[in-house]
């Protein structure tokens, strides 16, 4: 073993779960499909899936008032992953889901998603700005036009506009 600074290389390393989701929000009913994936850091980690393979950990999913909703074991692949399958009742809890990797007392980590009533929408709406900078105090006309997705237009919609106006800064890299 190494030291560092009067602390062993064992000291040093700790074991980091990466959850991945594949998308953020969830209706109810809908099932949760989650990756995560397991790796060793450290100032001496050499191979960081070698001590993450074939490791057997407890995934714990609680509801948005606390309540555990989920805790299965699961085991890593040779490469420190594994995969979660969670399906939402059809009356699950609206709000944020956490989900937490560990093993026994010790978290390796966590993730949230959202499980929320929602309607995809079913126009787009766009505005047709003048191509020229607009200064500030000055009248500008617009053009705002909604669509449905199938083609035709909006009828009889009503509108309600806000314009803000807020500092942007362009970052050279």
């Amino acid at each position: 073993q190494f030291l560092y600074h009067g602390a062993t290389e064992r000291e040093n390393t700790r074991t980091a779960a990466y959850l991945i989701a594949d998308r953020p929000i969830y209706r109810p009913g809908d099932t949760v499909e989650l990756e995560c994936y397991l790796r060793k850091i450290g100032y001496a980690v050499l191979d960081p899936e070698k001590d993450c393979a074939y490791r057997k950990l407890q995934v714990e999913i609680r509801s948005p008032r606390g309540t555990k909703v989920l805790d299965q074991s699961f085991t890593s692949t040779s490469f420190g992953s594994f995969a979660v399958s969670f399906a939402t009742g059809p009356d699950a809890e609206l709000g944020v889901y956490r989900v937490l990797v560990r093993d026994g007392h010790l978290s390796y980590g966590s993730a949230l998603f959202r499980v929320e009533e929602f309607v995809k929408p079913e126009y787009k709406i766009t505005l047709d700005t003048p191509d020229a900078p607009i200064k500030a105090g000055s009248a500008v006309e617009c053009a705002v036009r909604a669509n449905y997705y199938f083609g035709g237009p909006v009828a009889d919609a009503a509108v309600k506009v806000s314009v803000t106006r807020s500092a942007h800064y362009n970052a050279p890299f």
